[in-house]
């Protein structure tokens, strides 16, 4: 049997698991129903061999903080590379890092060219830029020339990158046109439309200072899907907080009066409802070691 050495442009490093995306979407990322509607079937026909594909795959994700972006990004970059994040060609941009401290056309110029420096070596790689929100405005018509249709650029494609936006930008609008559909009688997340949310999203995206402003990403129509990720009612956190909780109980599993314990951490608006989780399944990890904790010292003093 062969053995390779750290990553290669091909199998094994590189190897979309299908099956496996499906599943940790299902089982791990909870009141989302656009990420199976849009992102599964868009990143399938990217993926797929058989057809060549004219353009990059670009897709926006739109919502709160803690409503899942992240963590679908990170499921996307493990279902495609064997190293998941820590991929060399996973590569996860932050404004404060990456896009501060040089004027625009110096930023821009480095972005083009680390793009293209790691294209050179692999054309299967995926970009993901975190914050959008707070991007200097322009930073993003960088990438332009790299997700057009037939990007061929001294004989590089790019066609089969990935990008990947997450932001804020958004969010409120997005929260209340769920709660105003959830209040016309929408009970049921997997019966919203895409078209509810997309128009206010693109909107927003354009007039929000950001990195998306006036950006001819949204006005060239390069972005394949702009995808909104829904407010968290009770019991998406409540699902949040065992996915959570397997990491670190072992063979503790969280009982229902556990659960109420953290659920009373969670802030819920709007008020008078108390419908949805204000920060999404953020900050869930330190009440859920504490429970953890107090829960593993009483076992160990009735030993």
């Amino acid at each position: 049997m062969k053995t390779v050495f750290g990553e290669v442009c091909g199998y094994p490093s590189i190897r979309y698991d299908h099956d496996g995306l499906e599943r940790n979407l299902q089982q791990k990322v909870f009141g989302q129903p656009f990420i199976q509607k849009l992102l599964l079937p868009l990143v399938d026909l990217h993926m797929d061999e058989r057809y060549e594909n004219r353009k990059a795959l670009v897709l926006s994700f739109h919502g709160t903080p803690g409503s899942g972006k992240n963590y679908v990004a990170k499921i996307l970059a493990e279902s495609i590379f064997e190293k998941g994040m820590d991929s060399k060609f996973v590569h996860l941009f932050k404004p404060i890092l990456h896009f501060s401290g040089q004027p625009p056309e110096i930023l821009k110029f480095r972005l083009q060219q680390w793009i293209v420096g790691n294209v050179t070596s692999c054309q299967r790689q995926l970009f993901i830029f975190d914050e959008v929100n707070d991007m200097p405005e322009g930073i993003l018509e960088a990438v332009k020339g790299f997700i057009d249709y037939n990007p061929r650029f001294g004989g590089l494609d790019f066609s089969k990158c990935i990008f990947i936006f997450l932001s804020n930008i958004a969010m409120i609008p997005i929260n209340q046109r769920t709660l105003e559909l959830w209040q016309d009688g929408t009970k049921r997340r997997d019966k919203l439309r895409h078209e509810d949310f997309m128009s206010i999203i693109i909107e927003h995206s354009f007039n929000e200072d950001g990195g998306f402003k006036k950006c001819k990403l949204i006005t060239s129509r390069l972005i394949d899907a702009f995808i909104p990720f829904l407010p968290l009612e009770r019991s998406h956190i409540e699902s949040c907080i065992k996915v959570i909780a397997d990491d670190y109980a072992m063979n503790s599993p969280l009982t229902p009066p556990m659960i109420d314990y953290i659920m009373e951490s969670v802030e819920f608006t709007p008020k008078d409802l108390r419908l949805y989780s204000a920060h999404g399944c953020k900050n869930l990890d330190t009440p859920i070691k504490l429970v953890l904790m107090r829960y593993s010292r009483q076992m160990f003093d009735e030993l």
